[in-house]
């Protein structure tokens, strides 16, 4: 069977219970070493790369952070954007805003990593949900384990973007999701993720495939609109209370005249 990267979306405030669920599932989490991992290490630029893999990071706590139960290892991979997961040939790829990825070519065990109780269906930011991405066949290759980082990354910018433009509809998370929104551009969309000329050229043959450029003018236009037309509506409200504070000045002034007439 053939290995296919699955989408899938998790509540952002279950992210810390679904980390433990799958370390409980015999997942371990991925911890990377400069020199097993060089491939991924030199492909990365810094930002993006700390972003993503943290645990370069663990040398010597290495071993403490192996020995933590697995509810204070879940807290402490909380604390990170990215966490990677593994469990013989399956991968999975967790943002803490719950956005995922599992990648495998046993569809039993992608049915049971994704039927979680915390689960959100895709279809609520307007994407399949039984949708499964081929591994482009670029990455069919040597540099497959490090170029399909850079692939779910650009799979990851397209499925935030959709989520982002199906919460702005909401007016109570307008101010939370254009943070959120101000975060992603500044941390991961305007980050050069790499130096690497031929990846450079794929990551720009995916962006025109998942039409990033366009979703992100598109949010960007409808985030200036809904707030214009706030602000539009925040002044006609300040435009009638003036209005009625005036009028009742001239009413009470009217009543005082006719009063001293008296």
């Amino acid at each position: 069977m053939e290995e296919k990267i699955y989408p899938y979306l998790i509540k952002e405030r279950k992210i810390n219970e679904y980390y433990k669920f799958l370390i409980d599932n015999e997942y371990n989490i991925k911890i990377f070493e400069k020199n097993k991992d060089k491939g991924i290490y030199d492909l990365f630029l810094p930002q993006i790369r700390n972003n993503l893999f943290w645990t370069f990071n663990l040398t010597k706590d290495k071993k403490q952070f192996k020995d933590l139960s697995n509810g204070l290892k879940a807290t402490v991979c909380k604390n990170y954007k990215c966490n990677i997961f593994e469990k013989k040939k399956t991968i999975i790829i967790c943002f803490n805003n719950g956005i995922c990825f599992v990648v495998s070519d046993d569809k039993n065990e992608v049915r049971k990593i994704k039927n979680h109780n915390s689960r959100i269906e895709m279809q609520e930011v307007n994407l399949r949900d039984e949708i499964a991405y081929d591994i482009p066949f670029e990455l069919k290759s040597e540099a497959k384990s490090s170029y399909l980082y850079l692939y779910i990354l650009q799979l990851y910018k397209m499925i935030f973007m959709n989520k982002i433009q199906k919460e702005i509809q909401n007016p109570s998370k307008f101010n939370k999701v254009r943070k959120e929104f101000v975060l992603f551009i500044e941390q991961i969309y305007n980050i050069q993720a790499t130096d690497n000329k031929d990846a450079m050229n794929l990551c720009e043959r995916w962006d025109k495939l998942f039409d990033l450029e366009r979703l992100h003018i598109r949010i960007d236009n409808e985030f200036d609109l809904i707030y214009k037309n706030n602000k539009l509506n925040d002044n006609i409200k300040v435009q009638r209370i003036c209005l009625l504070l005036f009028s009742t000045s001239i009413i009470i002034g009217i009543i005082n005249l006719w009063g001293m007439i008296q």
